[in-house]
């Protein structure tokens, strides 16, 4: 039969209500990925990509050009960057020779294709989960559709950045393992075993901290006993750690070598021990917009963020329900176990030792497949305890859509501050392309001038040292960066701070509407160059 014909077949047993309502998300999910393509290129770039996101595309563009993987100019060498990614991306940039607008065209291409790839393996997920269950036709199609959709997915998948590549790796390793436990009784050869250790090598190198995952898989392996022994078991999770080690063993050298850590310097920038309570608030926030899908995360929309959190307490309420009847216990650890660990390795890790709460979504979005077949699960069966008469089982399918439509279609959504654009086009418009610029917020600005510092530390290991030993304002007076460019608290809170700035530069915007400050050096500075400056005495 082909695969026309047997797709055919189950959108016909999911029902002509639920396949005309999958056919619609599927819909406004291609059409809410792919409509930027026909945008003028200031529109191209604002709607997708984040700011981090153009950290990576800049150190991508600079490997299509020749540069290796660097920062500003090719001066600085990096390693604050998902190195996959990152290839992927300067294949896109190699082919057009660097041309921003037209890469980042192949791109949208390129991540609608790994999106649709993505929804392709929940749904064969969600038939190994569902199998013998009442949701077996319905809901595996109902959660591909969903999440394909769904505005809260729509935005990372498509932030430019490694998130839905990951994503799909995740899935994909976790439908091997759960089909082999599930489907196969466990009965693993070595050659699997080692081509799944593979397979999570690679995963690593889409984001290193798959390391969660693979103690996931080797744990719930060792933890599933039946079809092998124990000794058997150990056996091919040494296989499997072969496989991981013989892929991961390349970056981590040049992380090693070149950087003096495991971490990548842009991980090393965020491990500062933030604030507990904000990184918990942000991930009951994140986990219920996954659980609810209808909106992207706004942390200041209160009415939003109440709604939200009283839907995802409902939809956790029937999910438990729906669980126990449907799912015999051995057979719900093997398939939600290693779901469970690594979510738990990376909710530990994010919350307890990062300083970044605005990113937990993201760093949170590979659970997305998982629990997009628990919401497919809650809304059937609220559909299914719906009356039937004066069609008020349409308020389900039409309120999803009215909600995905707002939020996938865009209507005004534009995910980056205004102030990062503002900057970027003022110095486009004012300052020659020889002339060094620095900012914390250096992503948008370094994708459309080359020369431009990073003072975060995401990407530049220099600066990375003069931030944790608070010498920024030192390391500053050493770079030949004739602008300073940022947000206005964040350079006003420099300028008063420190002398050293204010003898050195002097105020030449300040537009407190857009949050936007600017300063030009004084004099120009003829200190060490972005290459010496790892040697400066300032900073070591």
């Amino acid at each position: 039969m082909s695969i026309v014909g047997t797709l055919t077949k189950r959108i016909r047993l999911c029902g002509p209500g639920l396949a005309a309502f999958c056919t619609l998300l599927t819909t406004l999910g291609a059409v809410a990925r792919l409509r930027p393509s026909n945008f003028v290129a200031d529109s191209l770039f604002r709607l997708f990509p984040t700011e981090d996101a153009y950290l990576m595309l800049t150190i991508a563009r600079n490997i299509a050009m020749g540069r290796g993987m660097t920062y500003s100019a090719g001066t600085v060498p990096t390693n604050g960057v998902q190195p996959l990614t990152a290839f992927i991306e300067a294949v896109c940039f190699w082919v057009v020779d660097g041309d921003r607008t037209a890469a980042l065209q192949i791109l949208l291409l390129v991540y609608t294709a790994i999106g649709a790839g993505t929804a392709v393996l929940i749904y064969h997920l969600g038939k190994v989960v569902f199998r013998d269950t009442a949701y077996a036709q319905r809901a595996p199609l109902l959660a591909a559709s969903a999440w394909w959709a769904s505005p809260a997915i729509l935005y990372h998948s498509m932030n430019m950045m490694e998130t839905g590549l990951y994503a799909a790796s995740v899935a994909l390793v976790t439908l091997l393992f759960v089909r082999k436990h599930i489907l196969d009784n466990g009965a693993w050869t070595l050659g699997q075993a080692f081509g799944l250790g593979t397979l999570l090598g690679v995963t690593f190198w889409v984001r290193n901290d798959a390391v969660f995952l693979m103690f996931a898989v080797g744990a719930a392996h060792l933890a599933f006993f039946h079809g092998a022994t124990l000794r058997r078991r150990l056996l091919e999770c040494l296989v499997m750690a072969t496989g991981c080690i013989m892929v991961s063993l390349p970056w981590l050298l040049y992380s090693v070598i070149g950087f003096d850590s495991l971490m990548p310097i842009s991980g090393q920038s965020q491990m500062q021990g933030g604030s507990i309570p904000a990184n918990l608030m942000t991930l009951w926030l994140s986990l219920a917009h996954y659980l609810t899908l209808a909106t992207a995360y706004n942390s200041s929309m209160s009415g939003e963020i109440l709604i939200t959190s009283i839907a995802a307490m409902v939809s956790i309420a029937i999910g438990i329900r729906v669980v126990r009847q449907q799912f015999p216990t051995a057979t719900l650890l093997k398939m939600s176990l290693v779901p469970i660990l690594y979510a738990a390795g990376l909710i530990i890790f994010y919350v307890f030792f990062f300083s970044a709460p605005y990113f937990i979504s993201r760093y949170l979005f590979a659970l997305s497949p998982f629990v997009v077949l628990a919401t497919a699960a809650v809304w059937l069966a609220v559909w299914q305890r719906l009356p039937r008469l004066g069609g008020t089982r349409l308020v389900v399918p039409i309120g999803l859509l009215v909600l995905f439509c707002g939020g996938g279609l865009g209507l005004g959504f534009a995910p980056l501050p205004g102030a990062l654009w503002q900057g970027t086009h003022w110095v486009l418009n004012h300052v020659d392309d020889q002339q060094w610029v620095a900012a914390f917020q250096s992503g948008t600005l370094g994708f459309f001038h080359d020369r431009t510092f990073n003072l975060d530390g995401k990407v530049d290991p220099a600066a990375l040292v003069a931030r944790r030993a608070h010498r920024h304002h030192a390391y500053v007076s050493t770079l030949p960066a004739v602008y300073i460019v940022d947000w206005l608290d964040l350079v006003d809170q420099w300028w008063t701070q420190d002398s050293t700035i204010r003898e050195q530069f002097k105020w030449i915007l300040r537009e407190e509407t857009a949050n936007l400050g600017i300063l030009l050096r004084v004099e120009p500075n003829t200190g060490p160059s972005s290459r010496d400056r790892r040697s400066s005495p300032e900073i070591d």
